[in-house]
């Protein structure tokens, strides 16, 4: 599969951000209200860390030990410490800590991009990239300064990595010194994180065992994916291992104080978010998403068609990153629909799917693109006015 970024891919994903980044730009430009809670301690930790790394009265062994010390709980220090970069090279101040969200977003459209075009073509990669990049859920999400967008974008990150390392045919894959590093970073972002990659992780080693190559070939791409995990991980594990566990612990046991009747022993925990859909995709793309679904249910060829091509290799290993994922989200005792966007460009792939096959039967090119530009612009908009109506 050739997944090689032409000339015109580039420009398609350069749009994509700039556009991004000037919506953005345009919701910030009245910020003058404090942080709320959540946003105000990341902010804090992510000012902590550009004042270590700005400071040159320290020598290097120590400014180390201060970065490896901004944080000890469930919450890494690498979304501060990217994010503490941008703020060292253009300004220290709240409007670009926000933008600095930019970082991962453009890691989101790219790495969205290639694992549409690696499991269909281009088209899908692109459509895939627009759906997740201007949804209202994600511009939400992306004008707040948390660690849910670093999270979604190393997590869609190692998706990519791990769906070519699980593809790739050579015995000794450089997607498993990839992934290694990627899934460092999923733990240095979150450390629970790591938590919903364990069924597709075990599929992979699985499959690799059982191919018909020697197993020392094996071993040694296992190694190196584990080597370089452990040996990103360790500095910081090592020395906040117990704070870690007990602020993940306390974490769960606060959702069960205060979030009653979404436990996973409950139908109402693990349908929570399949009844967030709405409000994930916004109210005019859910809608225009189910009548299209509708549409195609009179044609019984079409959905049989739209059917077959989801038993592709790929897209099954993708439901199964997906499955994992649900379960593990549906198990936390805490329910949050920002907890959702580690998966959300999955979601984005499967509607680009959808609806590049789908609206062929019903719409030319032109006409299809007018409409999901009418409908995402829409979808915006009404986004805009919630954002300028509430503080901030």
């Amino acid at each position: 599969m050739n997944i090689t970024l032409r000339k015109s891919d580039y420009i398609k994903l350069i749009v994509i951000c700039s556009i991004s980044i000037a919506i953005d730009f345009f919701l910030f430009i009245d910020i003058s209200s404090p942080p709320a809670w959540d946003q105000g301690y990341h902010l804090s930790n992510l000012f902590k860390m550009y004042n270590i790394i700005s400071n040159d009265n320290i020598d290097i062994a120590i400014k180390i030990d201060n970065i490896l010390n901004v944080t000890d709980n469930y919450r890494g220090p690498l979304t501060y410490f990217l994010s503490a970069l941008k703020l060292f090279f253009i300004n220290n101040s709240y409007k670009v800590a926000y933008i600095s969200n930019h970082i991962f977003n453009t890691i989101c459209i790219i790495s969205i991009f290639e694992l549409g075009k690696l499991i269909k073509d281009s088209k899908t990669g692109f459509w895939a990239a627009t759906f997740f990049t201007f949804s209202p859920f994600i511009i939400k999400e992306r004008t707040d300064y948390l660690i849910d967008l670093s999270l979604t974008s190393f997590t869609i990150l190692y998706i990519l990595f791990l769906t070519k390392w699980y593809l790739s045919k050579k015995e000794i894959s450089i997607y498993s010194f990839l992934s290694g590093i990627n899934f460092a970073f999923i733990f240095l972002t979150r450390p629970t994180g790591v938590v919903i990659f364990i069924l597709p992780n075990i599929i992979l080693f699985l499959k690799k065992f059982k191919k018909k190559v020697s197993k020392k070939r094996f071993l040694l791409e296992s190694f190196i994916f584990f080597f370089t995990f452990i040996l990103l991980i360790f500095p910081w594990l090592s020395r906040h291992w117990v704070t870690i566990i007990s602020s993940t612990l306390n974490a769960f046991k606060w959702g069960i104080n205060y979030q009653e009747g979404l436990d996973y022993n409950t139908l109402e925990g693990w349908l929570f978010y399949l009844n967030k859909l709405p409000d994930i995709f916004g109210i005019i793309n859910f809608i225009l998403i189910l009548i299209i679904l509708f549409s195609s249910i009179v044609n019984i060829n079409n959905l049989k068609n739209l059917l077959n091509k989801f038993r592709s290799k790929e897209l099954i290993w993708l439901s199964v990153i997906s499955l994992n994922f649900y379960i593990v989200v549906s198990f936390m005792s805490t329910k949050d629909i920002r907890f959702l966007m580690p998966i959300y460009p999955v979601i984005c792939i499967y509607l680009s799917l959808i609806f590049n096959y789908l609206t062929l039967f019903f719409f030319r090119n032109n006409l299809k693109i007018m409409i999901m530009t009418f409908s995402l612009s829409l979808s915006m908009i009404i986004q805009i006015n919630n954002y300028k109506n509430i503080s901030v």
